[in-house]
């Protein structure tokens, strides 16, 4: 009996043994799925300036490092491309960027950090994004992308196939493509803030000297699309079956030659808020060429424009484009068929146009026709600044719908009520005071 109860005590031993065995094992998973679910940390590179060899590099790691975030951060100075690094739809300076990456210049303008092509080299776009890739540029000047001669390429300084693209403070310049010189996208989503194209090319039987939409959704804001050129059609845009959505930007003295427009080619859905379009020109239009899309555009200034035999301000074939709180005069053509400032459009309210000849146009009770009442153009340089003030006589004034009117005007200035018809308003005494330190943008 002894020998027995003695067995009967021991079972406890063991007991404890599997219960601490457990224990672990539950501390052990609870660990492994806290470390799965854990932010991962973004790593950082940091390349010295004009060290390509470093930029690459650190492009290829971030592909496949498995970080969350990447980030790379360059040193003022110029990034020279020698050759290709690739061959992803068409040839590329940099790895196809695959994962979620930061490119940032140095802690200046965006002319202190250069990315480009060595001129007179080899063909090559600058920058590819996959589908999969989620690229943010800030503060980069990307210049000189594209073709050497006039070989066929698309995007000269960027192409996104389907990713995601966020671009601020940034300059996209002298890139020369067969859509979309500075920048082509593919079913993706691209957001322009505070950033210029400017003197970009699209080559023969091509289009989008600017920027070239397929089927993605591309915003700007605060954003300027100048001096861009394209052999055919949209020197600054051509919007094909997308969304393109332009607020406090100026879209002007953009190209095209035939059959134009030199602003906005529209075969999509295009939406323009607090905007000027001013010395564009086309062959056929000016400003916009809106072919089966839907144009809506409230509170901006169309003025200056000009084509040879079509409407120097807005072409309307086959679609709709609709205006209030809007000012559409003073764009000139060289042809009598056709009216300067629009053949057709829709006026939902509050707007003032030029001149409705040989323009259908159903006036409604509020619109005015007639001098606009416009001072001289005038850009300081900044990203979206290009526009034209309001002279004190302007009948502008006072006579927008202040129910759709935006909170400030064009250059981030504050709207009185009732609010003025067009872009930007005519300032009160205290906005006069402070037009030369601040136009509320940032610096």
């Amino acid at each position: 009996m002894h020998a027995h109860s003695a067995h009967l005590t021991t079972p406890s031993q063991p007991g404890r043994r599997l219960q601490w065995r457990s224990l672990a094992l539950t501390s052990i998973a609870f660990g492994m799925a806290l470390a799965a679910t854990a932010p991962v940390q973004a790593k950082t590179f940091h390349c010295g300036a004009g060290d390509v060899p470093c930029l690459i590099a650190a492009i290829t790691e971030a592909n496949t490092n498995g970080q969350k975030k990447n980030r790379i951060q360059l040193d003022a100075g110029t990034y020279t491309l020698m050759a290709a690094d690739n061959d992803t739809d068409g040839p590329n300076g940099f790895p196809s960027i695959t994962s979620d990456l930061d490119i940032t210049g140095a802690r200046d303008e965006a002319a202190a950090t250069i990315i480009e092509r060595q001129a007179r080299t080899s063909t090559f776009r600058l920058i590819h994004v996959a589908a999969t890739g989620q690229l943010t540029l800030k503060r980069l000047t990307l210049r000189g992308g594209g073709p050497f001669l006039f070989p066929l390429l698309s995007g000269g300084g960027l192409f996104n196939r389907g990713g995601t693209v966020t671009i601020t403070d940034s300059t996209l310049t002298n890139n020369v493509a067969s859509f979309g010189g500075a920048l082509y996208n593919d079913g993706g989503t691209v957001t322009l803030t505070h950033s210029i194209l400017s003197g970009n090319k699209a080559t023969p039987f091509s289009g989008g000297g600017g920027l070239f939409n397929d089927r993605g959704t591309v915003t700007l804001t605060r954003s300027t699309l100048a001096n861009n050129l394209s052999a055919t059609s949209g020197g600054g845009i051509w919007n094909f079956q997308g969304t393109v959505t332009i607020t406090d930007s100026a879209i002007v003295s953009n190209r095209g030659n035939d059959p134009g427009p030199g602003g906005i080619l529209n075969i999509g859905i295009l939406t323009i808020t607090n905007s000027t379009l001013s010395g564009n020109s086309g062959r056929t239009v000016g400003a916009i060429w809106n072919l089966f899309g839907t144009v809506t555009i409230l509170n901006s200034t169309i003025s200056g424009n000009f084509s040879t035999f079509g409407s120097g301000g807005i072409l309307n074939l086959a679609g709709t484009v609709a205006l209030q709180n809007t000012i559409l005069a003073l764009n000139s053509t060289g042809a009598r068929f056709t009216g300067p400032d629009c053949n057709a459009v829709t006026s939902l309210d509050n707007n003032l146009i030029g001149t409705t000849l040989n323009c259908t146009i159903i006036l409604q009770q509020s619109d005015l026709t007639g001098d606009p009442g416009l001072a001289s153009f005038t850009d300081d340089g900044r990203p979206g600044n290009g526009h034209y003030p309001l002279l004190p006589t302007s009948r502008a004034i006072n006579a927008g719908n202040d129910a759709v009117c935006p909170e400030s005007d064009q250059l981030g200035r504050e709207r009185h009520h009732p609010c003025d018809i067009g872009a930007v308003e005519f300032p009160d005494l205290g906005q006069a005071e402070q037009d030369d330190d601040d136009d509320g943008q940032d610096d």
